[in-house]
């Protein structure tokens, strides 16, 4: 405090008042701004740091350390003698200042603020629970991918695909907790992270995976062979499109009423045989990928029928009716094993001129005139015809 009284000297005489009084006063000195701010990174997944500075110079009783969140006002969250604060904060972006204050009585001086730089706060999710729906195998490429929701703030899940065990590569990324893939042959893995983005900071957890689904597509069904219905001497080609997504094709032959057998597994498009025995022969063809193949075809059907290999001959005995100026004539010939008919003709004159179609041995020709005639038979089948009998 202080206090002050007038005074009056004359003749070398003093004459003064009373003193007067003041208040008290209280004086603090202001002490230095603390030098430095240190500890606050420029982005934390865990939230936790801790804020420290340096002392300041002079008296100080308390440094007041102030938090700003989101740009919004500055709030003091922690007053004190320590040099360091402790802070575990959520999502957000916050930024700190502190200043050092002299304090005497109930009077506080304080020197200004030194400021941080601004940390972003982006708390890594858990690791989603499980990932599912990656099958064994897979013949259509086509599977939903999915997982279960991460604990924590989950700004979007990135799922990620591996291709032939090369690398991985991001396939998807949103707030779905599943994703519809269709994709080519070959083997693949998934693996999926939640991640939580504050601003231009994106904190991510760790990876989920998936097992390894091996695709084979199924090809499509291959049209019906190409095979022709009758062959008369064995040797035909059977053959047939190419089919989608196919890398190879198995033939499968039945003969007559046997079971099917595989004739040719390759990535052919045909079959050839050769001197095939009489017989029924049905194929169909099935594309393949690896080991996933596709229904069998329609069936086609290739008969295989030789022509008979020996000509029936004409019975001598060519039996006449005889009348005043024409007869009936009787004409016979044997029976052929392989034949389905035969066929009968006649010269006339220098022509030979059919006179029997038919799967018979015999036949009445009616109504000729007396004298000389020819005829000759041979035997057919599917297959063909034989040769000509001799002459009678």
């Amino acid at each position: 405090r202080f206090q002050v009284r007038a005074c009056n000297t004359l003749a070398g005489s003093e004459a003064c008042s009373n003193y007067r009084t003041s208040t008290t006063a209280l004086a603090a000195a202001k002490p230095g701004v603390p030098p430095g701010i240190s500890g606050v990174p420029a982005t934390s997944n865990t939230g936790s740091f801790t804020v420290s500075w340096t002392a300041a110079s002079g008296n100080v009783d308390r440094y007041e350390l102030e938090q700003q969140q989101n740009g919004g006002a500055w709030t003091q969250v922690y007053s004190g003698t320590a040099l360091s604060q402790l802070r575990s904060m959520a999502d957000g972006s916050y930024g700190y200042r502190v200043r050092a204050c002299n304090v005497e009585g109930s009077f506080a001086s304080c020197s200004s603020y030194r400021t941080s730089g601004t940390v972003v706060v982006a708390v890594t999710p858990g690791v989603p629970g499980n990932i599912s729906g990656v099958p064994a195998t897979s013949g259509s490429g086509s599977f939903t991918v999915s997982w279960t929701a991460a604990s924590g703030n989950v700004d979007r899940y990135e799922l990620e695909q591996q291709h032939n065990g090369g690398s991985w590569t991001q396939v998807y990324s949103g707030t779905a907790l599943s994703q519809q893939r269709s994709v080519a042959d070959g083997s693949y893995g998934y693996r999926v992270r939640a991640c939580n983005v504050e601003g231009s900071f994106t904190s991510c957890s760790s990876y989920r995976t998936s097992g390894t689904v091996v695709v084979e597509l199924i090809p499509a069904v291959p049209a019906k062979p190409t095979a022709p219905a009758i062959s008369n001497n064995g040797s035909y080609t059977v053959s047939w499109l190419s089919s989608t997504h196919a890398s190879g094709y198995v033939l499968e032959e039945r003969i007559n009423s046997g079971n099917w057998v595989v004739a040719q597994n390759n990535a052919s498009l045909s079959k050839s045989y050769t001197a095939n025995a009489v017989a029924i022969y049905t194929y169909r063809v099935s594309a393949c990928n690896g080991s996933s193949c596709s229904a069998p075809s329609e069936i086609a059907t290739t008969q295989v029928v030789y022509p008979p290999a020996v000509a029936p001959g004409i019975s001598s005995n060519v039996s006449q009716t005889t009348y005043s100026y024409q007869g009936n004539l009787s004409v016979a010939w044997n029976t052929v094993a392989t034949a389905t008919r035969y066929e009968l003709e006649q010269l006339i004159g220098s022509t030979w001129t059919n006179k029997v179609r038919a799967n018979q041995t015999s036949v009445s020709l009616l109504n000729y005139e007396l004298g000389s005639y020819s005829f000759r038979v041979r035997a057919c089948n599917a297959g063909g015809c034989s040769g000509w009998s001799a002459t009678r």
